[in-house]
This record gives C-alpha cells, sequence and structure tokens, in this order.
C-alpha cells in the first residue's frame, strides 16, 4: 500500500501525464494434468531388467510426472482501457 501511495505521489509531483502509463503483469496458470509421463530406474534396477527379474516390472507400470500442462496470460489497464490478453503456450527459452 505504501509503494502504491509513493507511486501515486510521484505522479502528481513530476506531473507526469497519467494517460501516458501502461501497467502490465502476467501470470502463469496450471492446467492441472501432466505432460511427459517417465520412469526414471535406478542403474541397480536397469541391470535387474536386462536379467529379466520380475519384481522390476513392477516399477515400470508406475509413471512419475515432470511437467505440468501450464499456460501463462499477460495483459495490462491504462488511462484508455485494457490491452487484449496474451496467452503464452509452449516452453520459454530465455
Amino acid at each position: 500500500m505504501e509503494k502504491m501511495f509513493q507511486f501515486c505521489k510521484m505522479i502528481l509531483e513530476r506531473n507526469i501525464n497519467y494517460d501516458q502509463i501502461l501497467f502490465t503483469d502476467e501470470s502463469k496458470i496450471s492446467m492441472g494434468y501432466y505432460t511427459h509421463d517417465f520412469i526414471r530406474l535406478a542403474p541397480e534396477d536397469q541391470k535387474k531388467l536386462k536379467t529379466g527379474e520380475r519384481d522390476v516390472y513392477k516399477l515400470l507400470n508406475r509413471s512419475e510426472h515432470k511437467f505440468q500442462k501450464s499456460v501463462i496470460i499477460a495483459g495490462g489497464v491504462s488511462f484508455f482501457g485494457t490491452t487484449n490478453l496474451i496467452i503464452l503456450e509452449g516452453t520459454m527459452n530465455y
């Protein structure tokens, strides 16, 4: 609250045209399900699998989830109204 007050005070003190300010924000939204199921076996379990031991097959029937499906949504608001929402899907490589 204090930072917002200080920001507004600075706008007034510097005579900044508030119609030239654009506030933006983004949020990551998880979709609630996972992609890229995979199975990791310890080295000793990998050896057991190659020799055909039956207890290793139980490990193969479970999967671990690597990534949860999500999107990033970004938008803005100004004196003139709101911007269009931007929806980003896929992998972000920065």
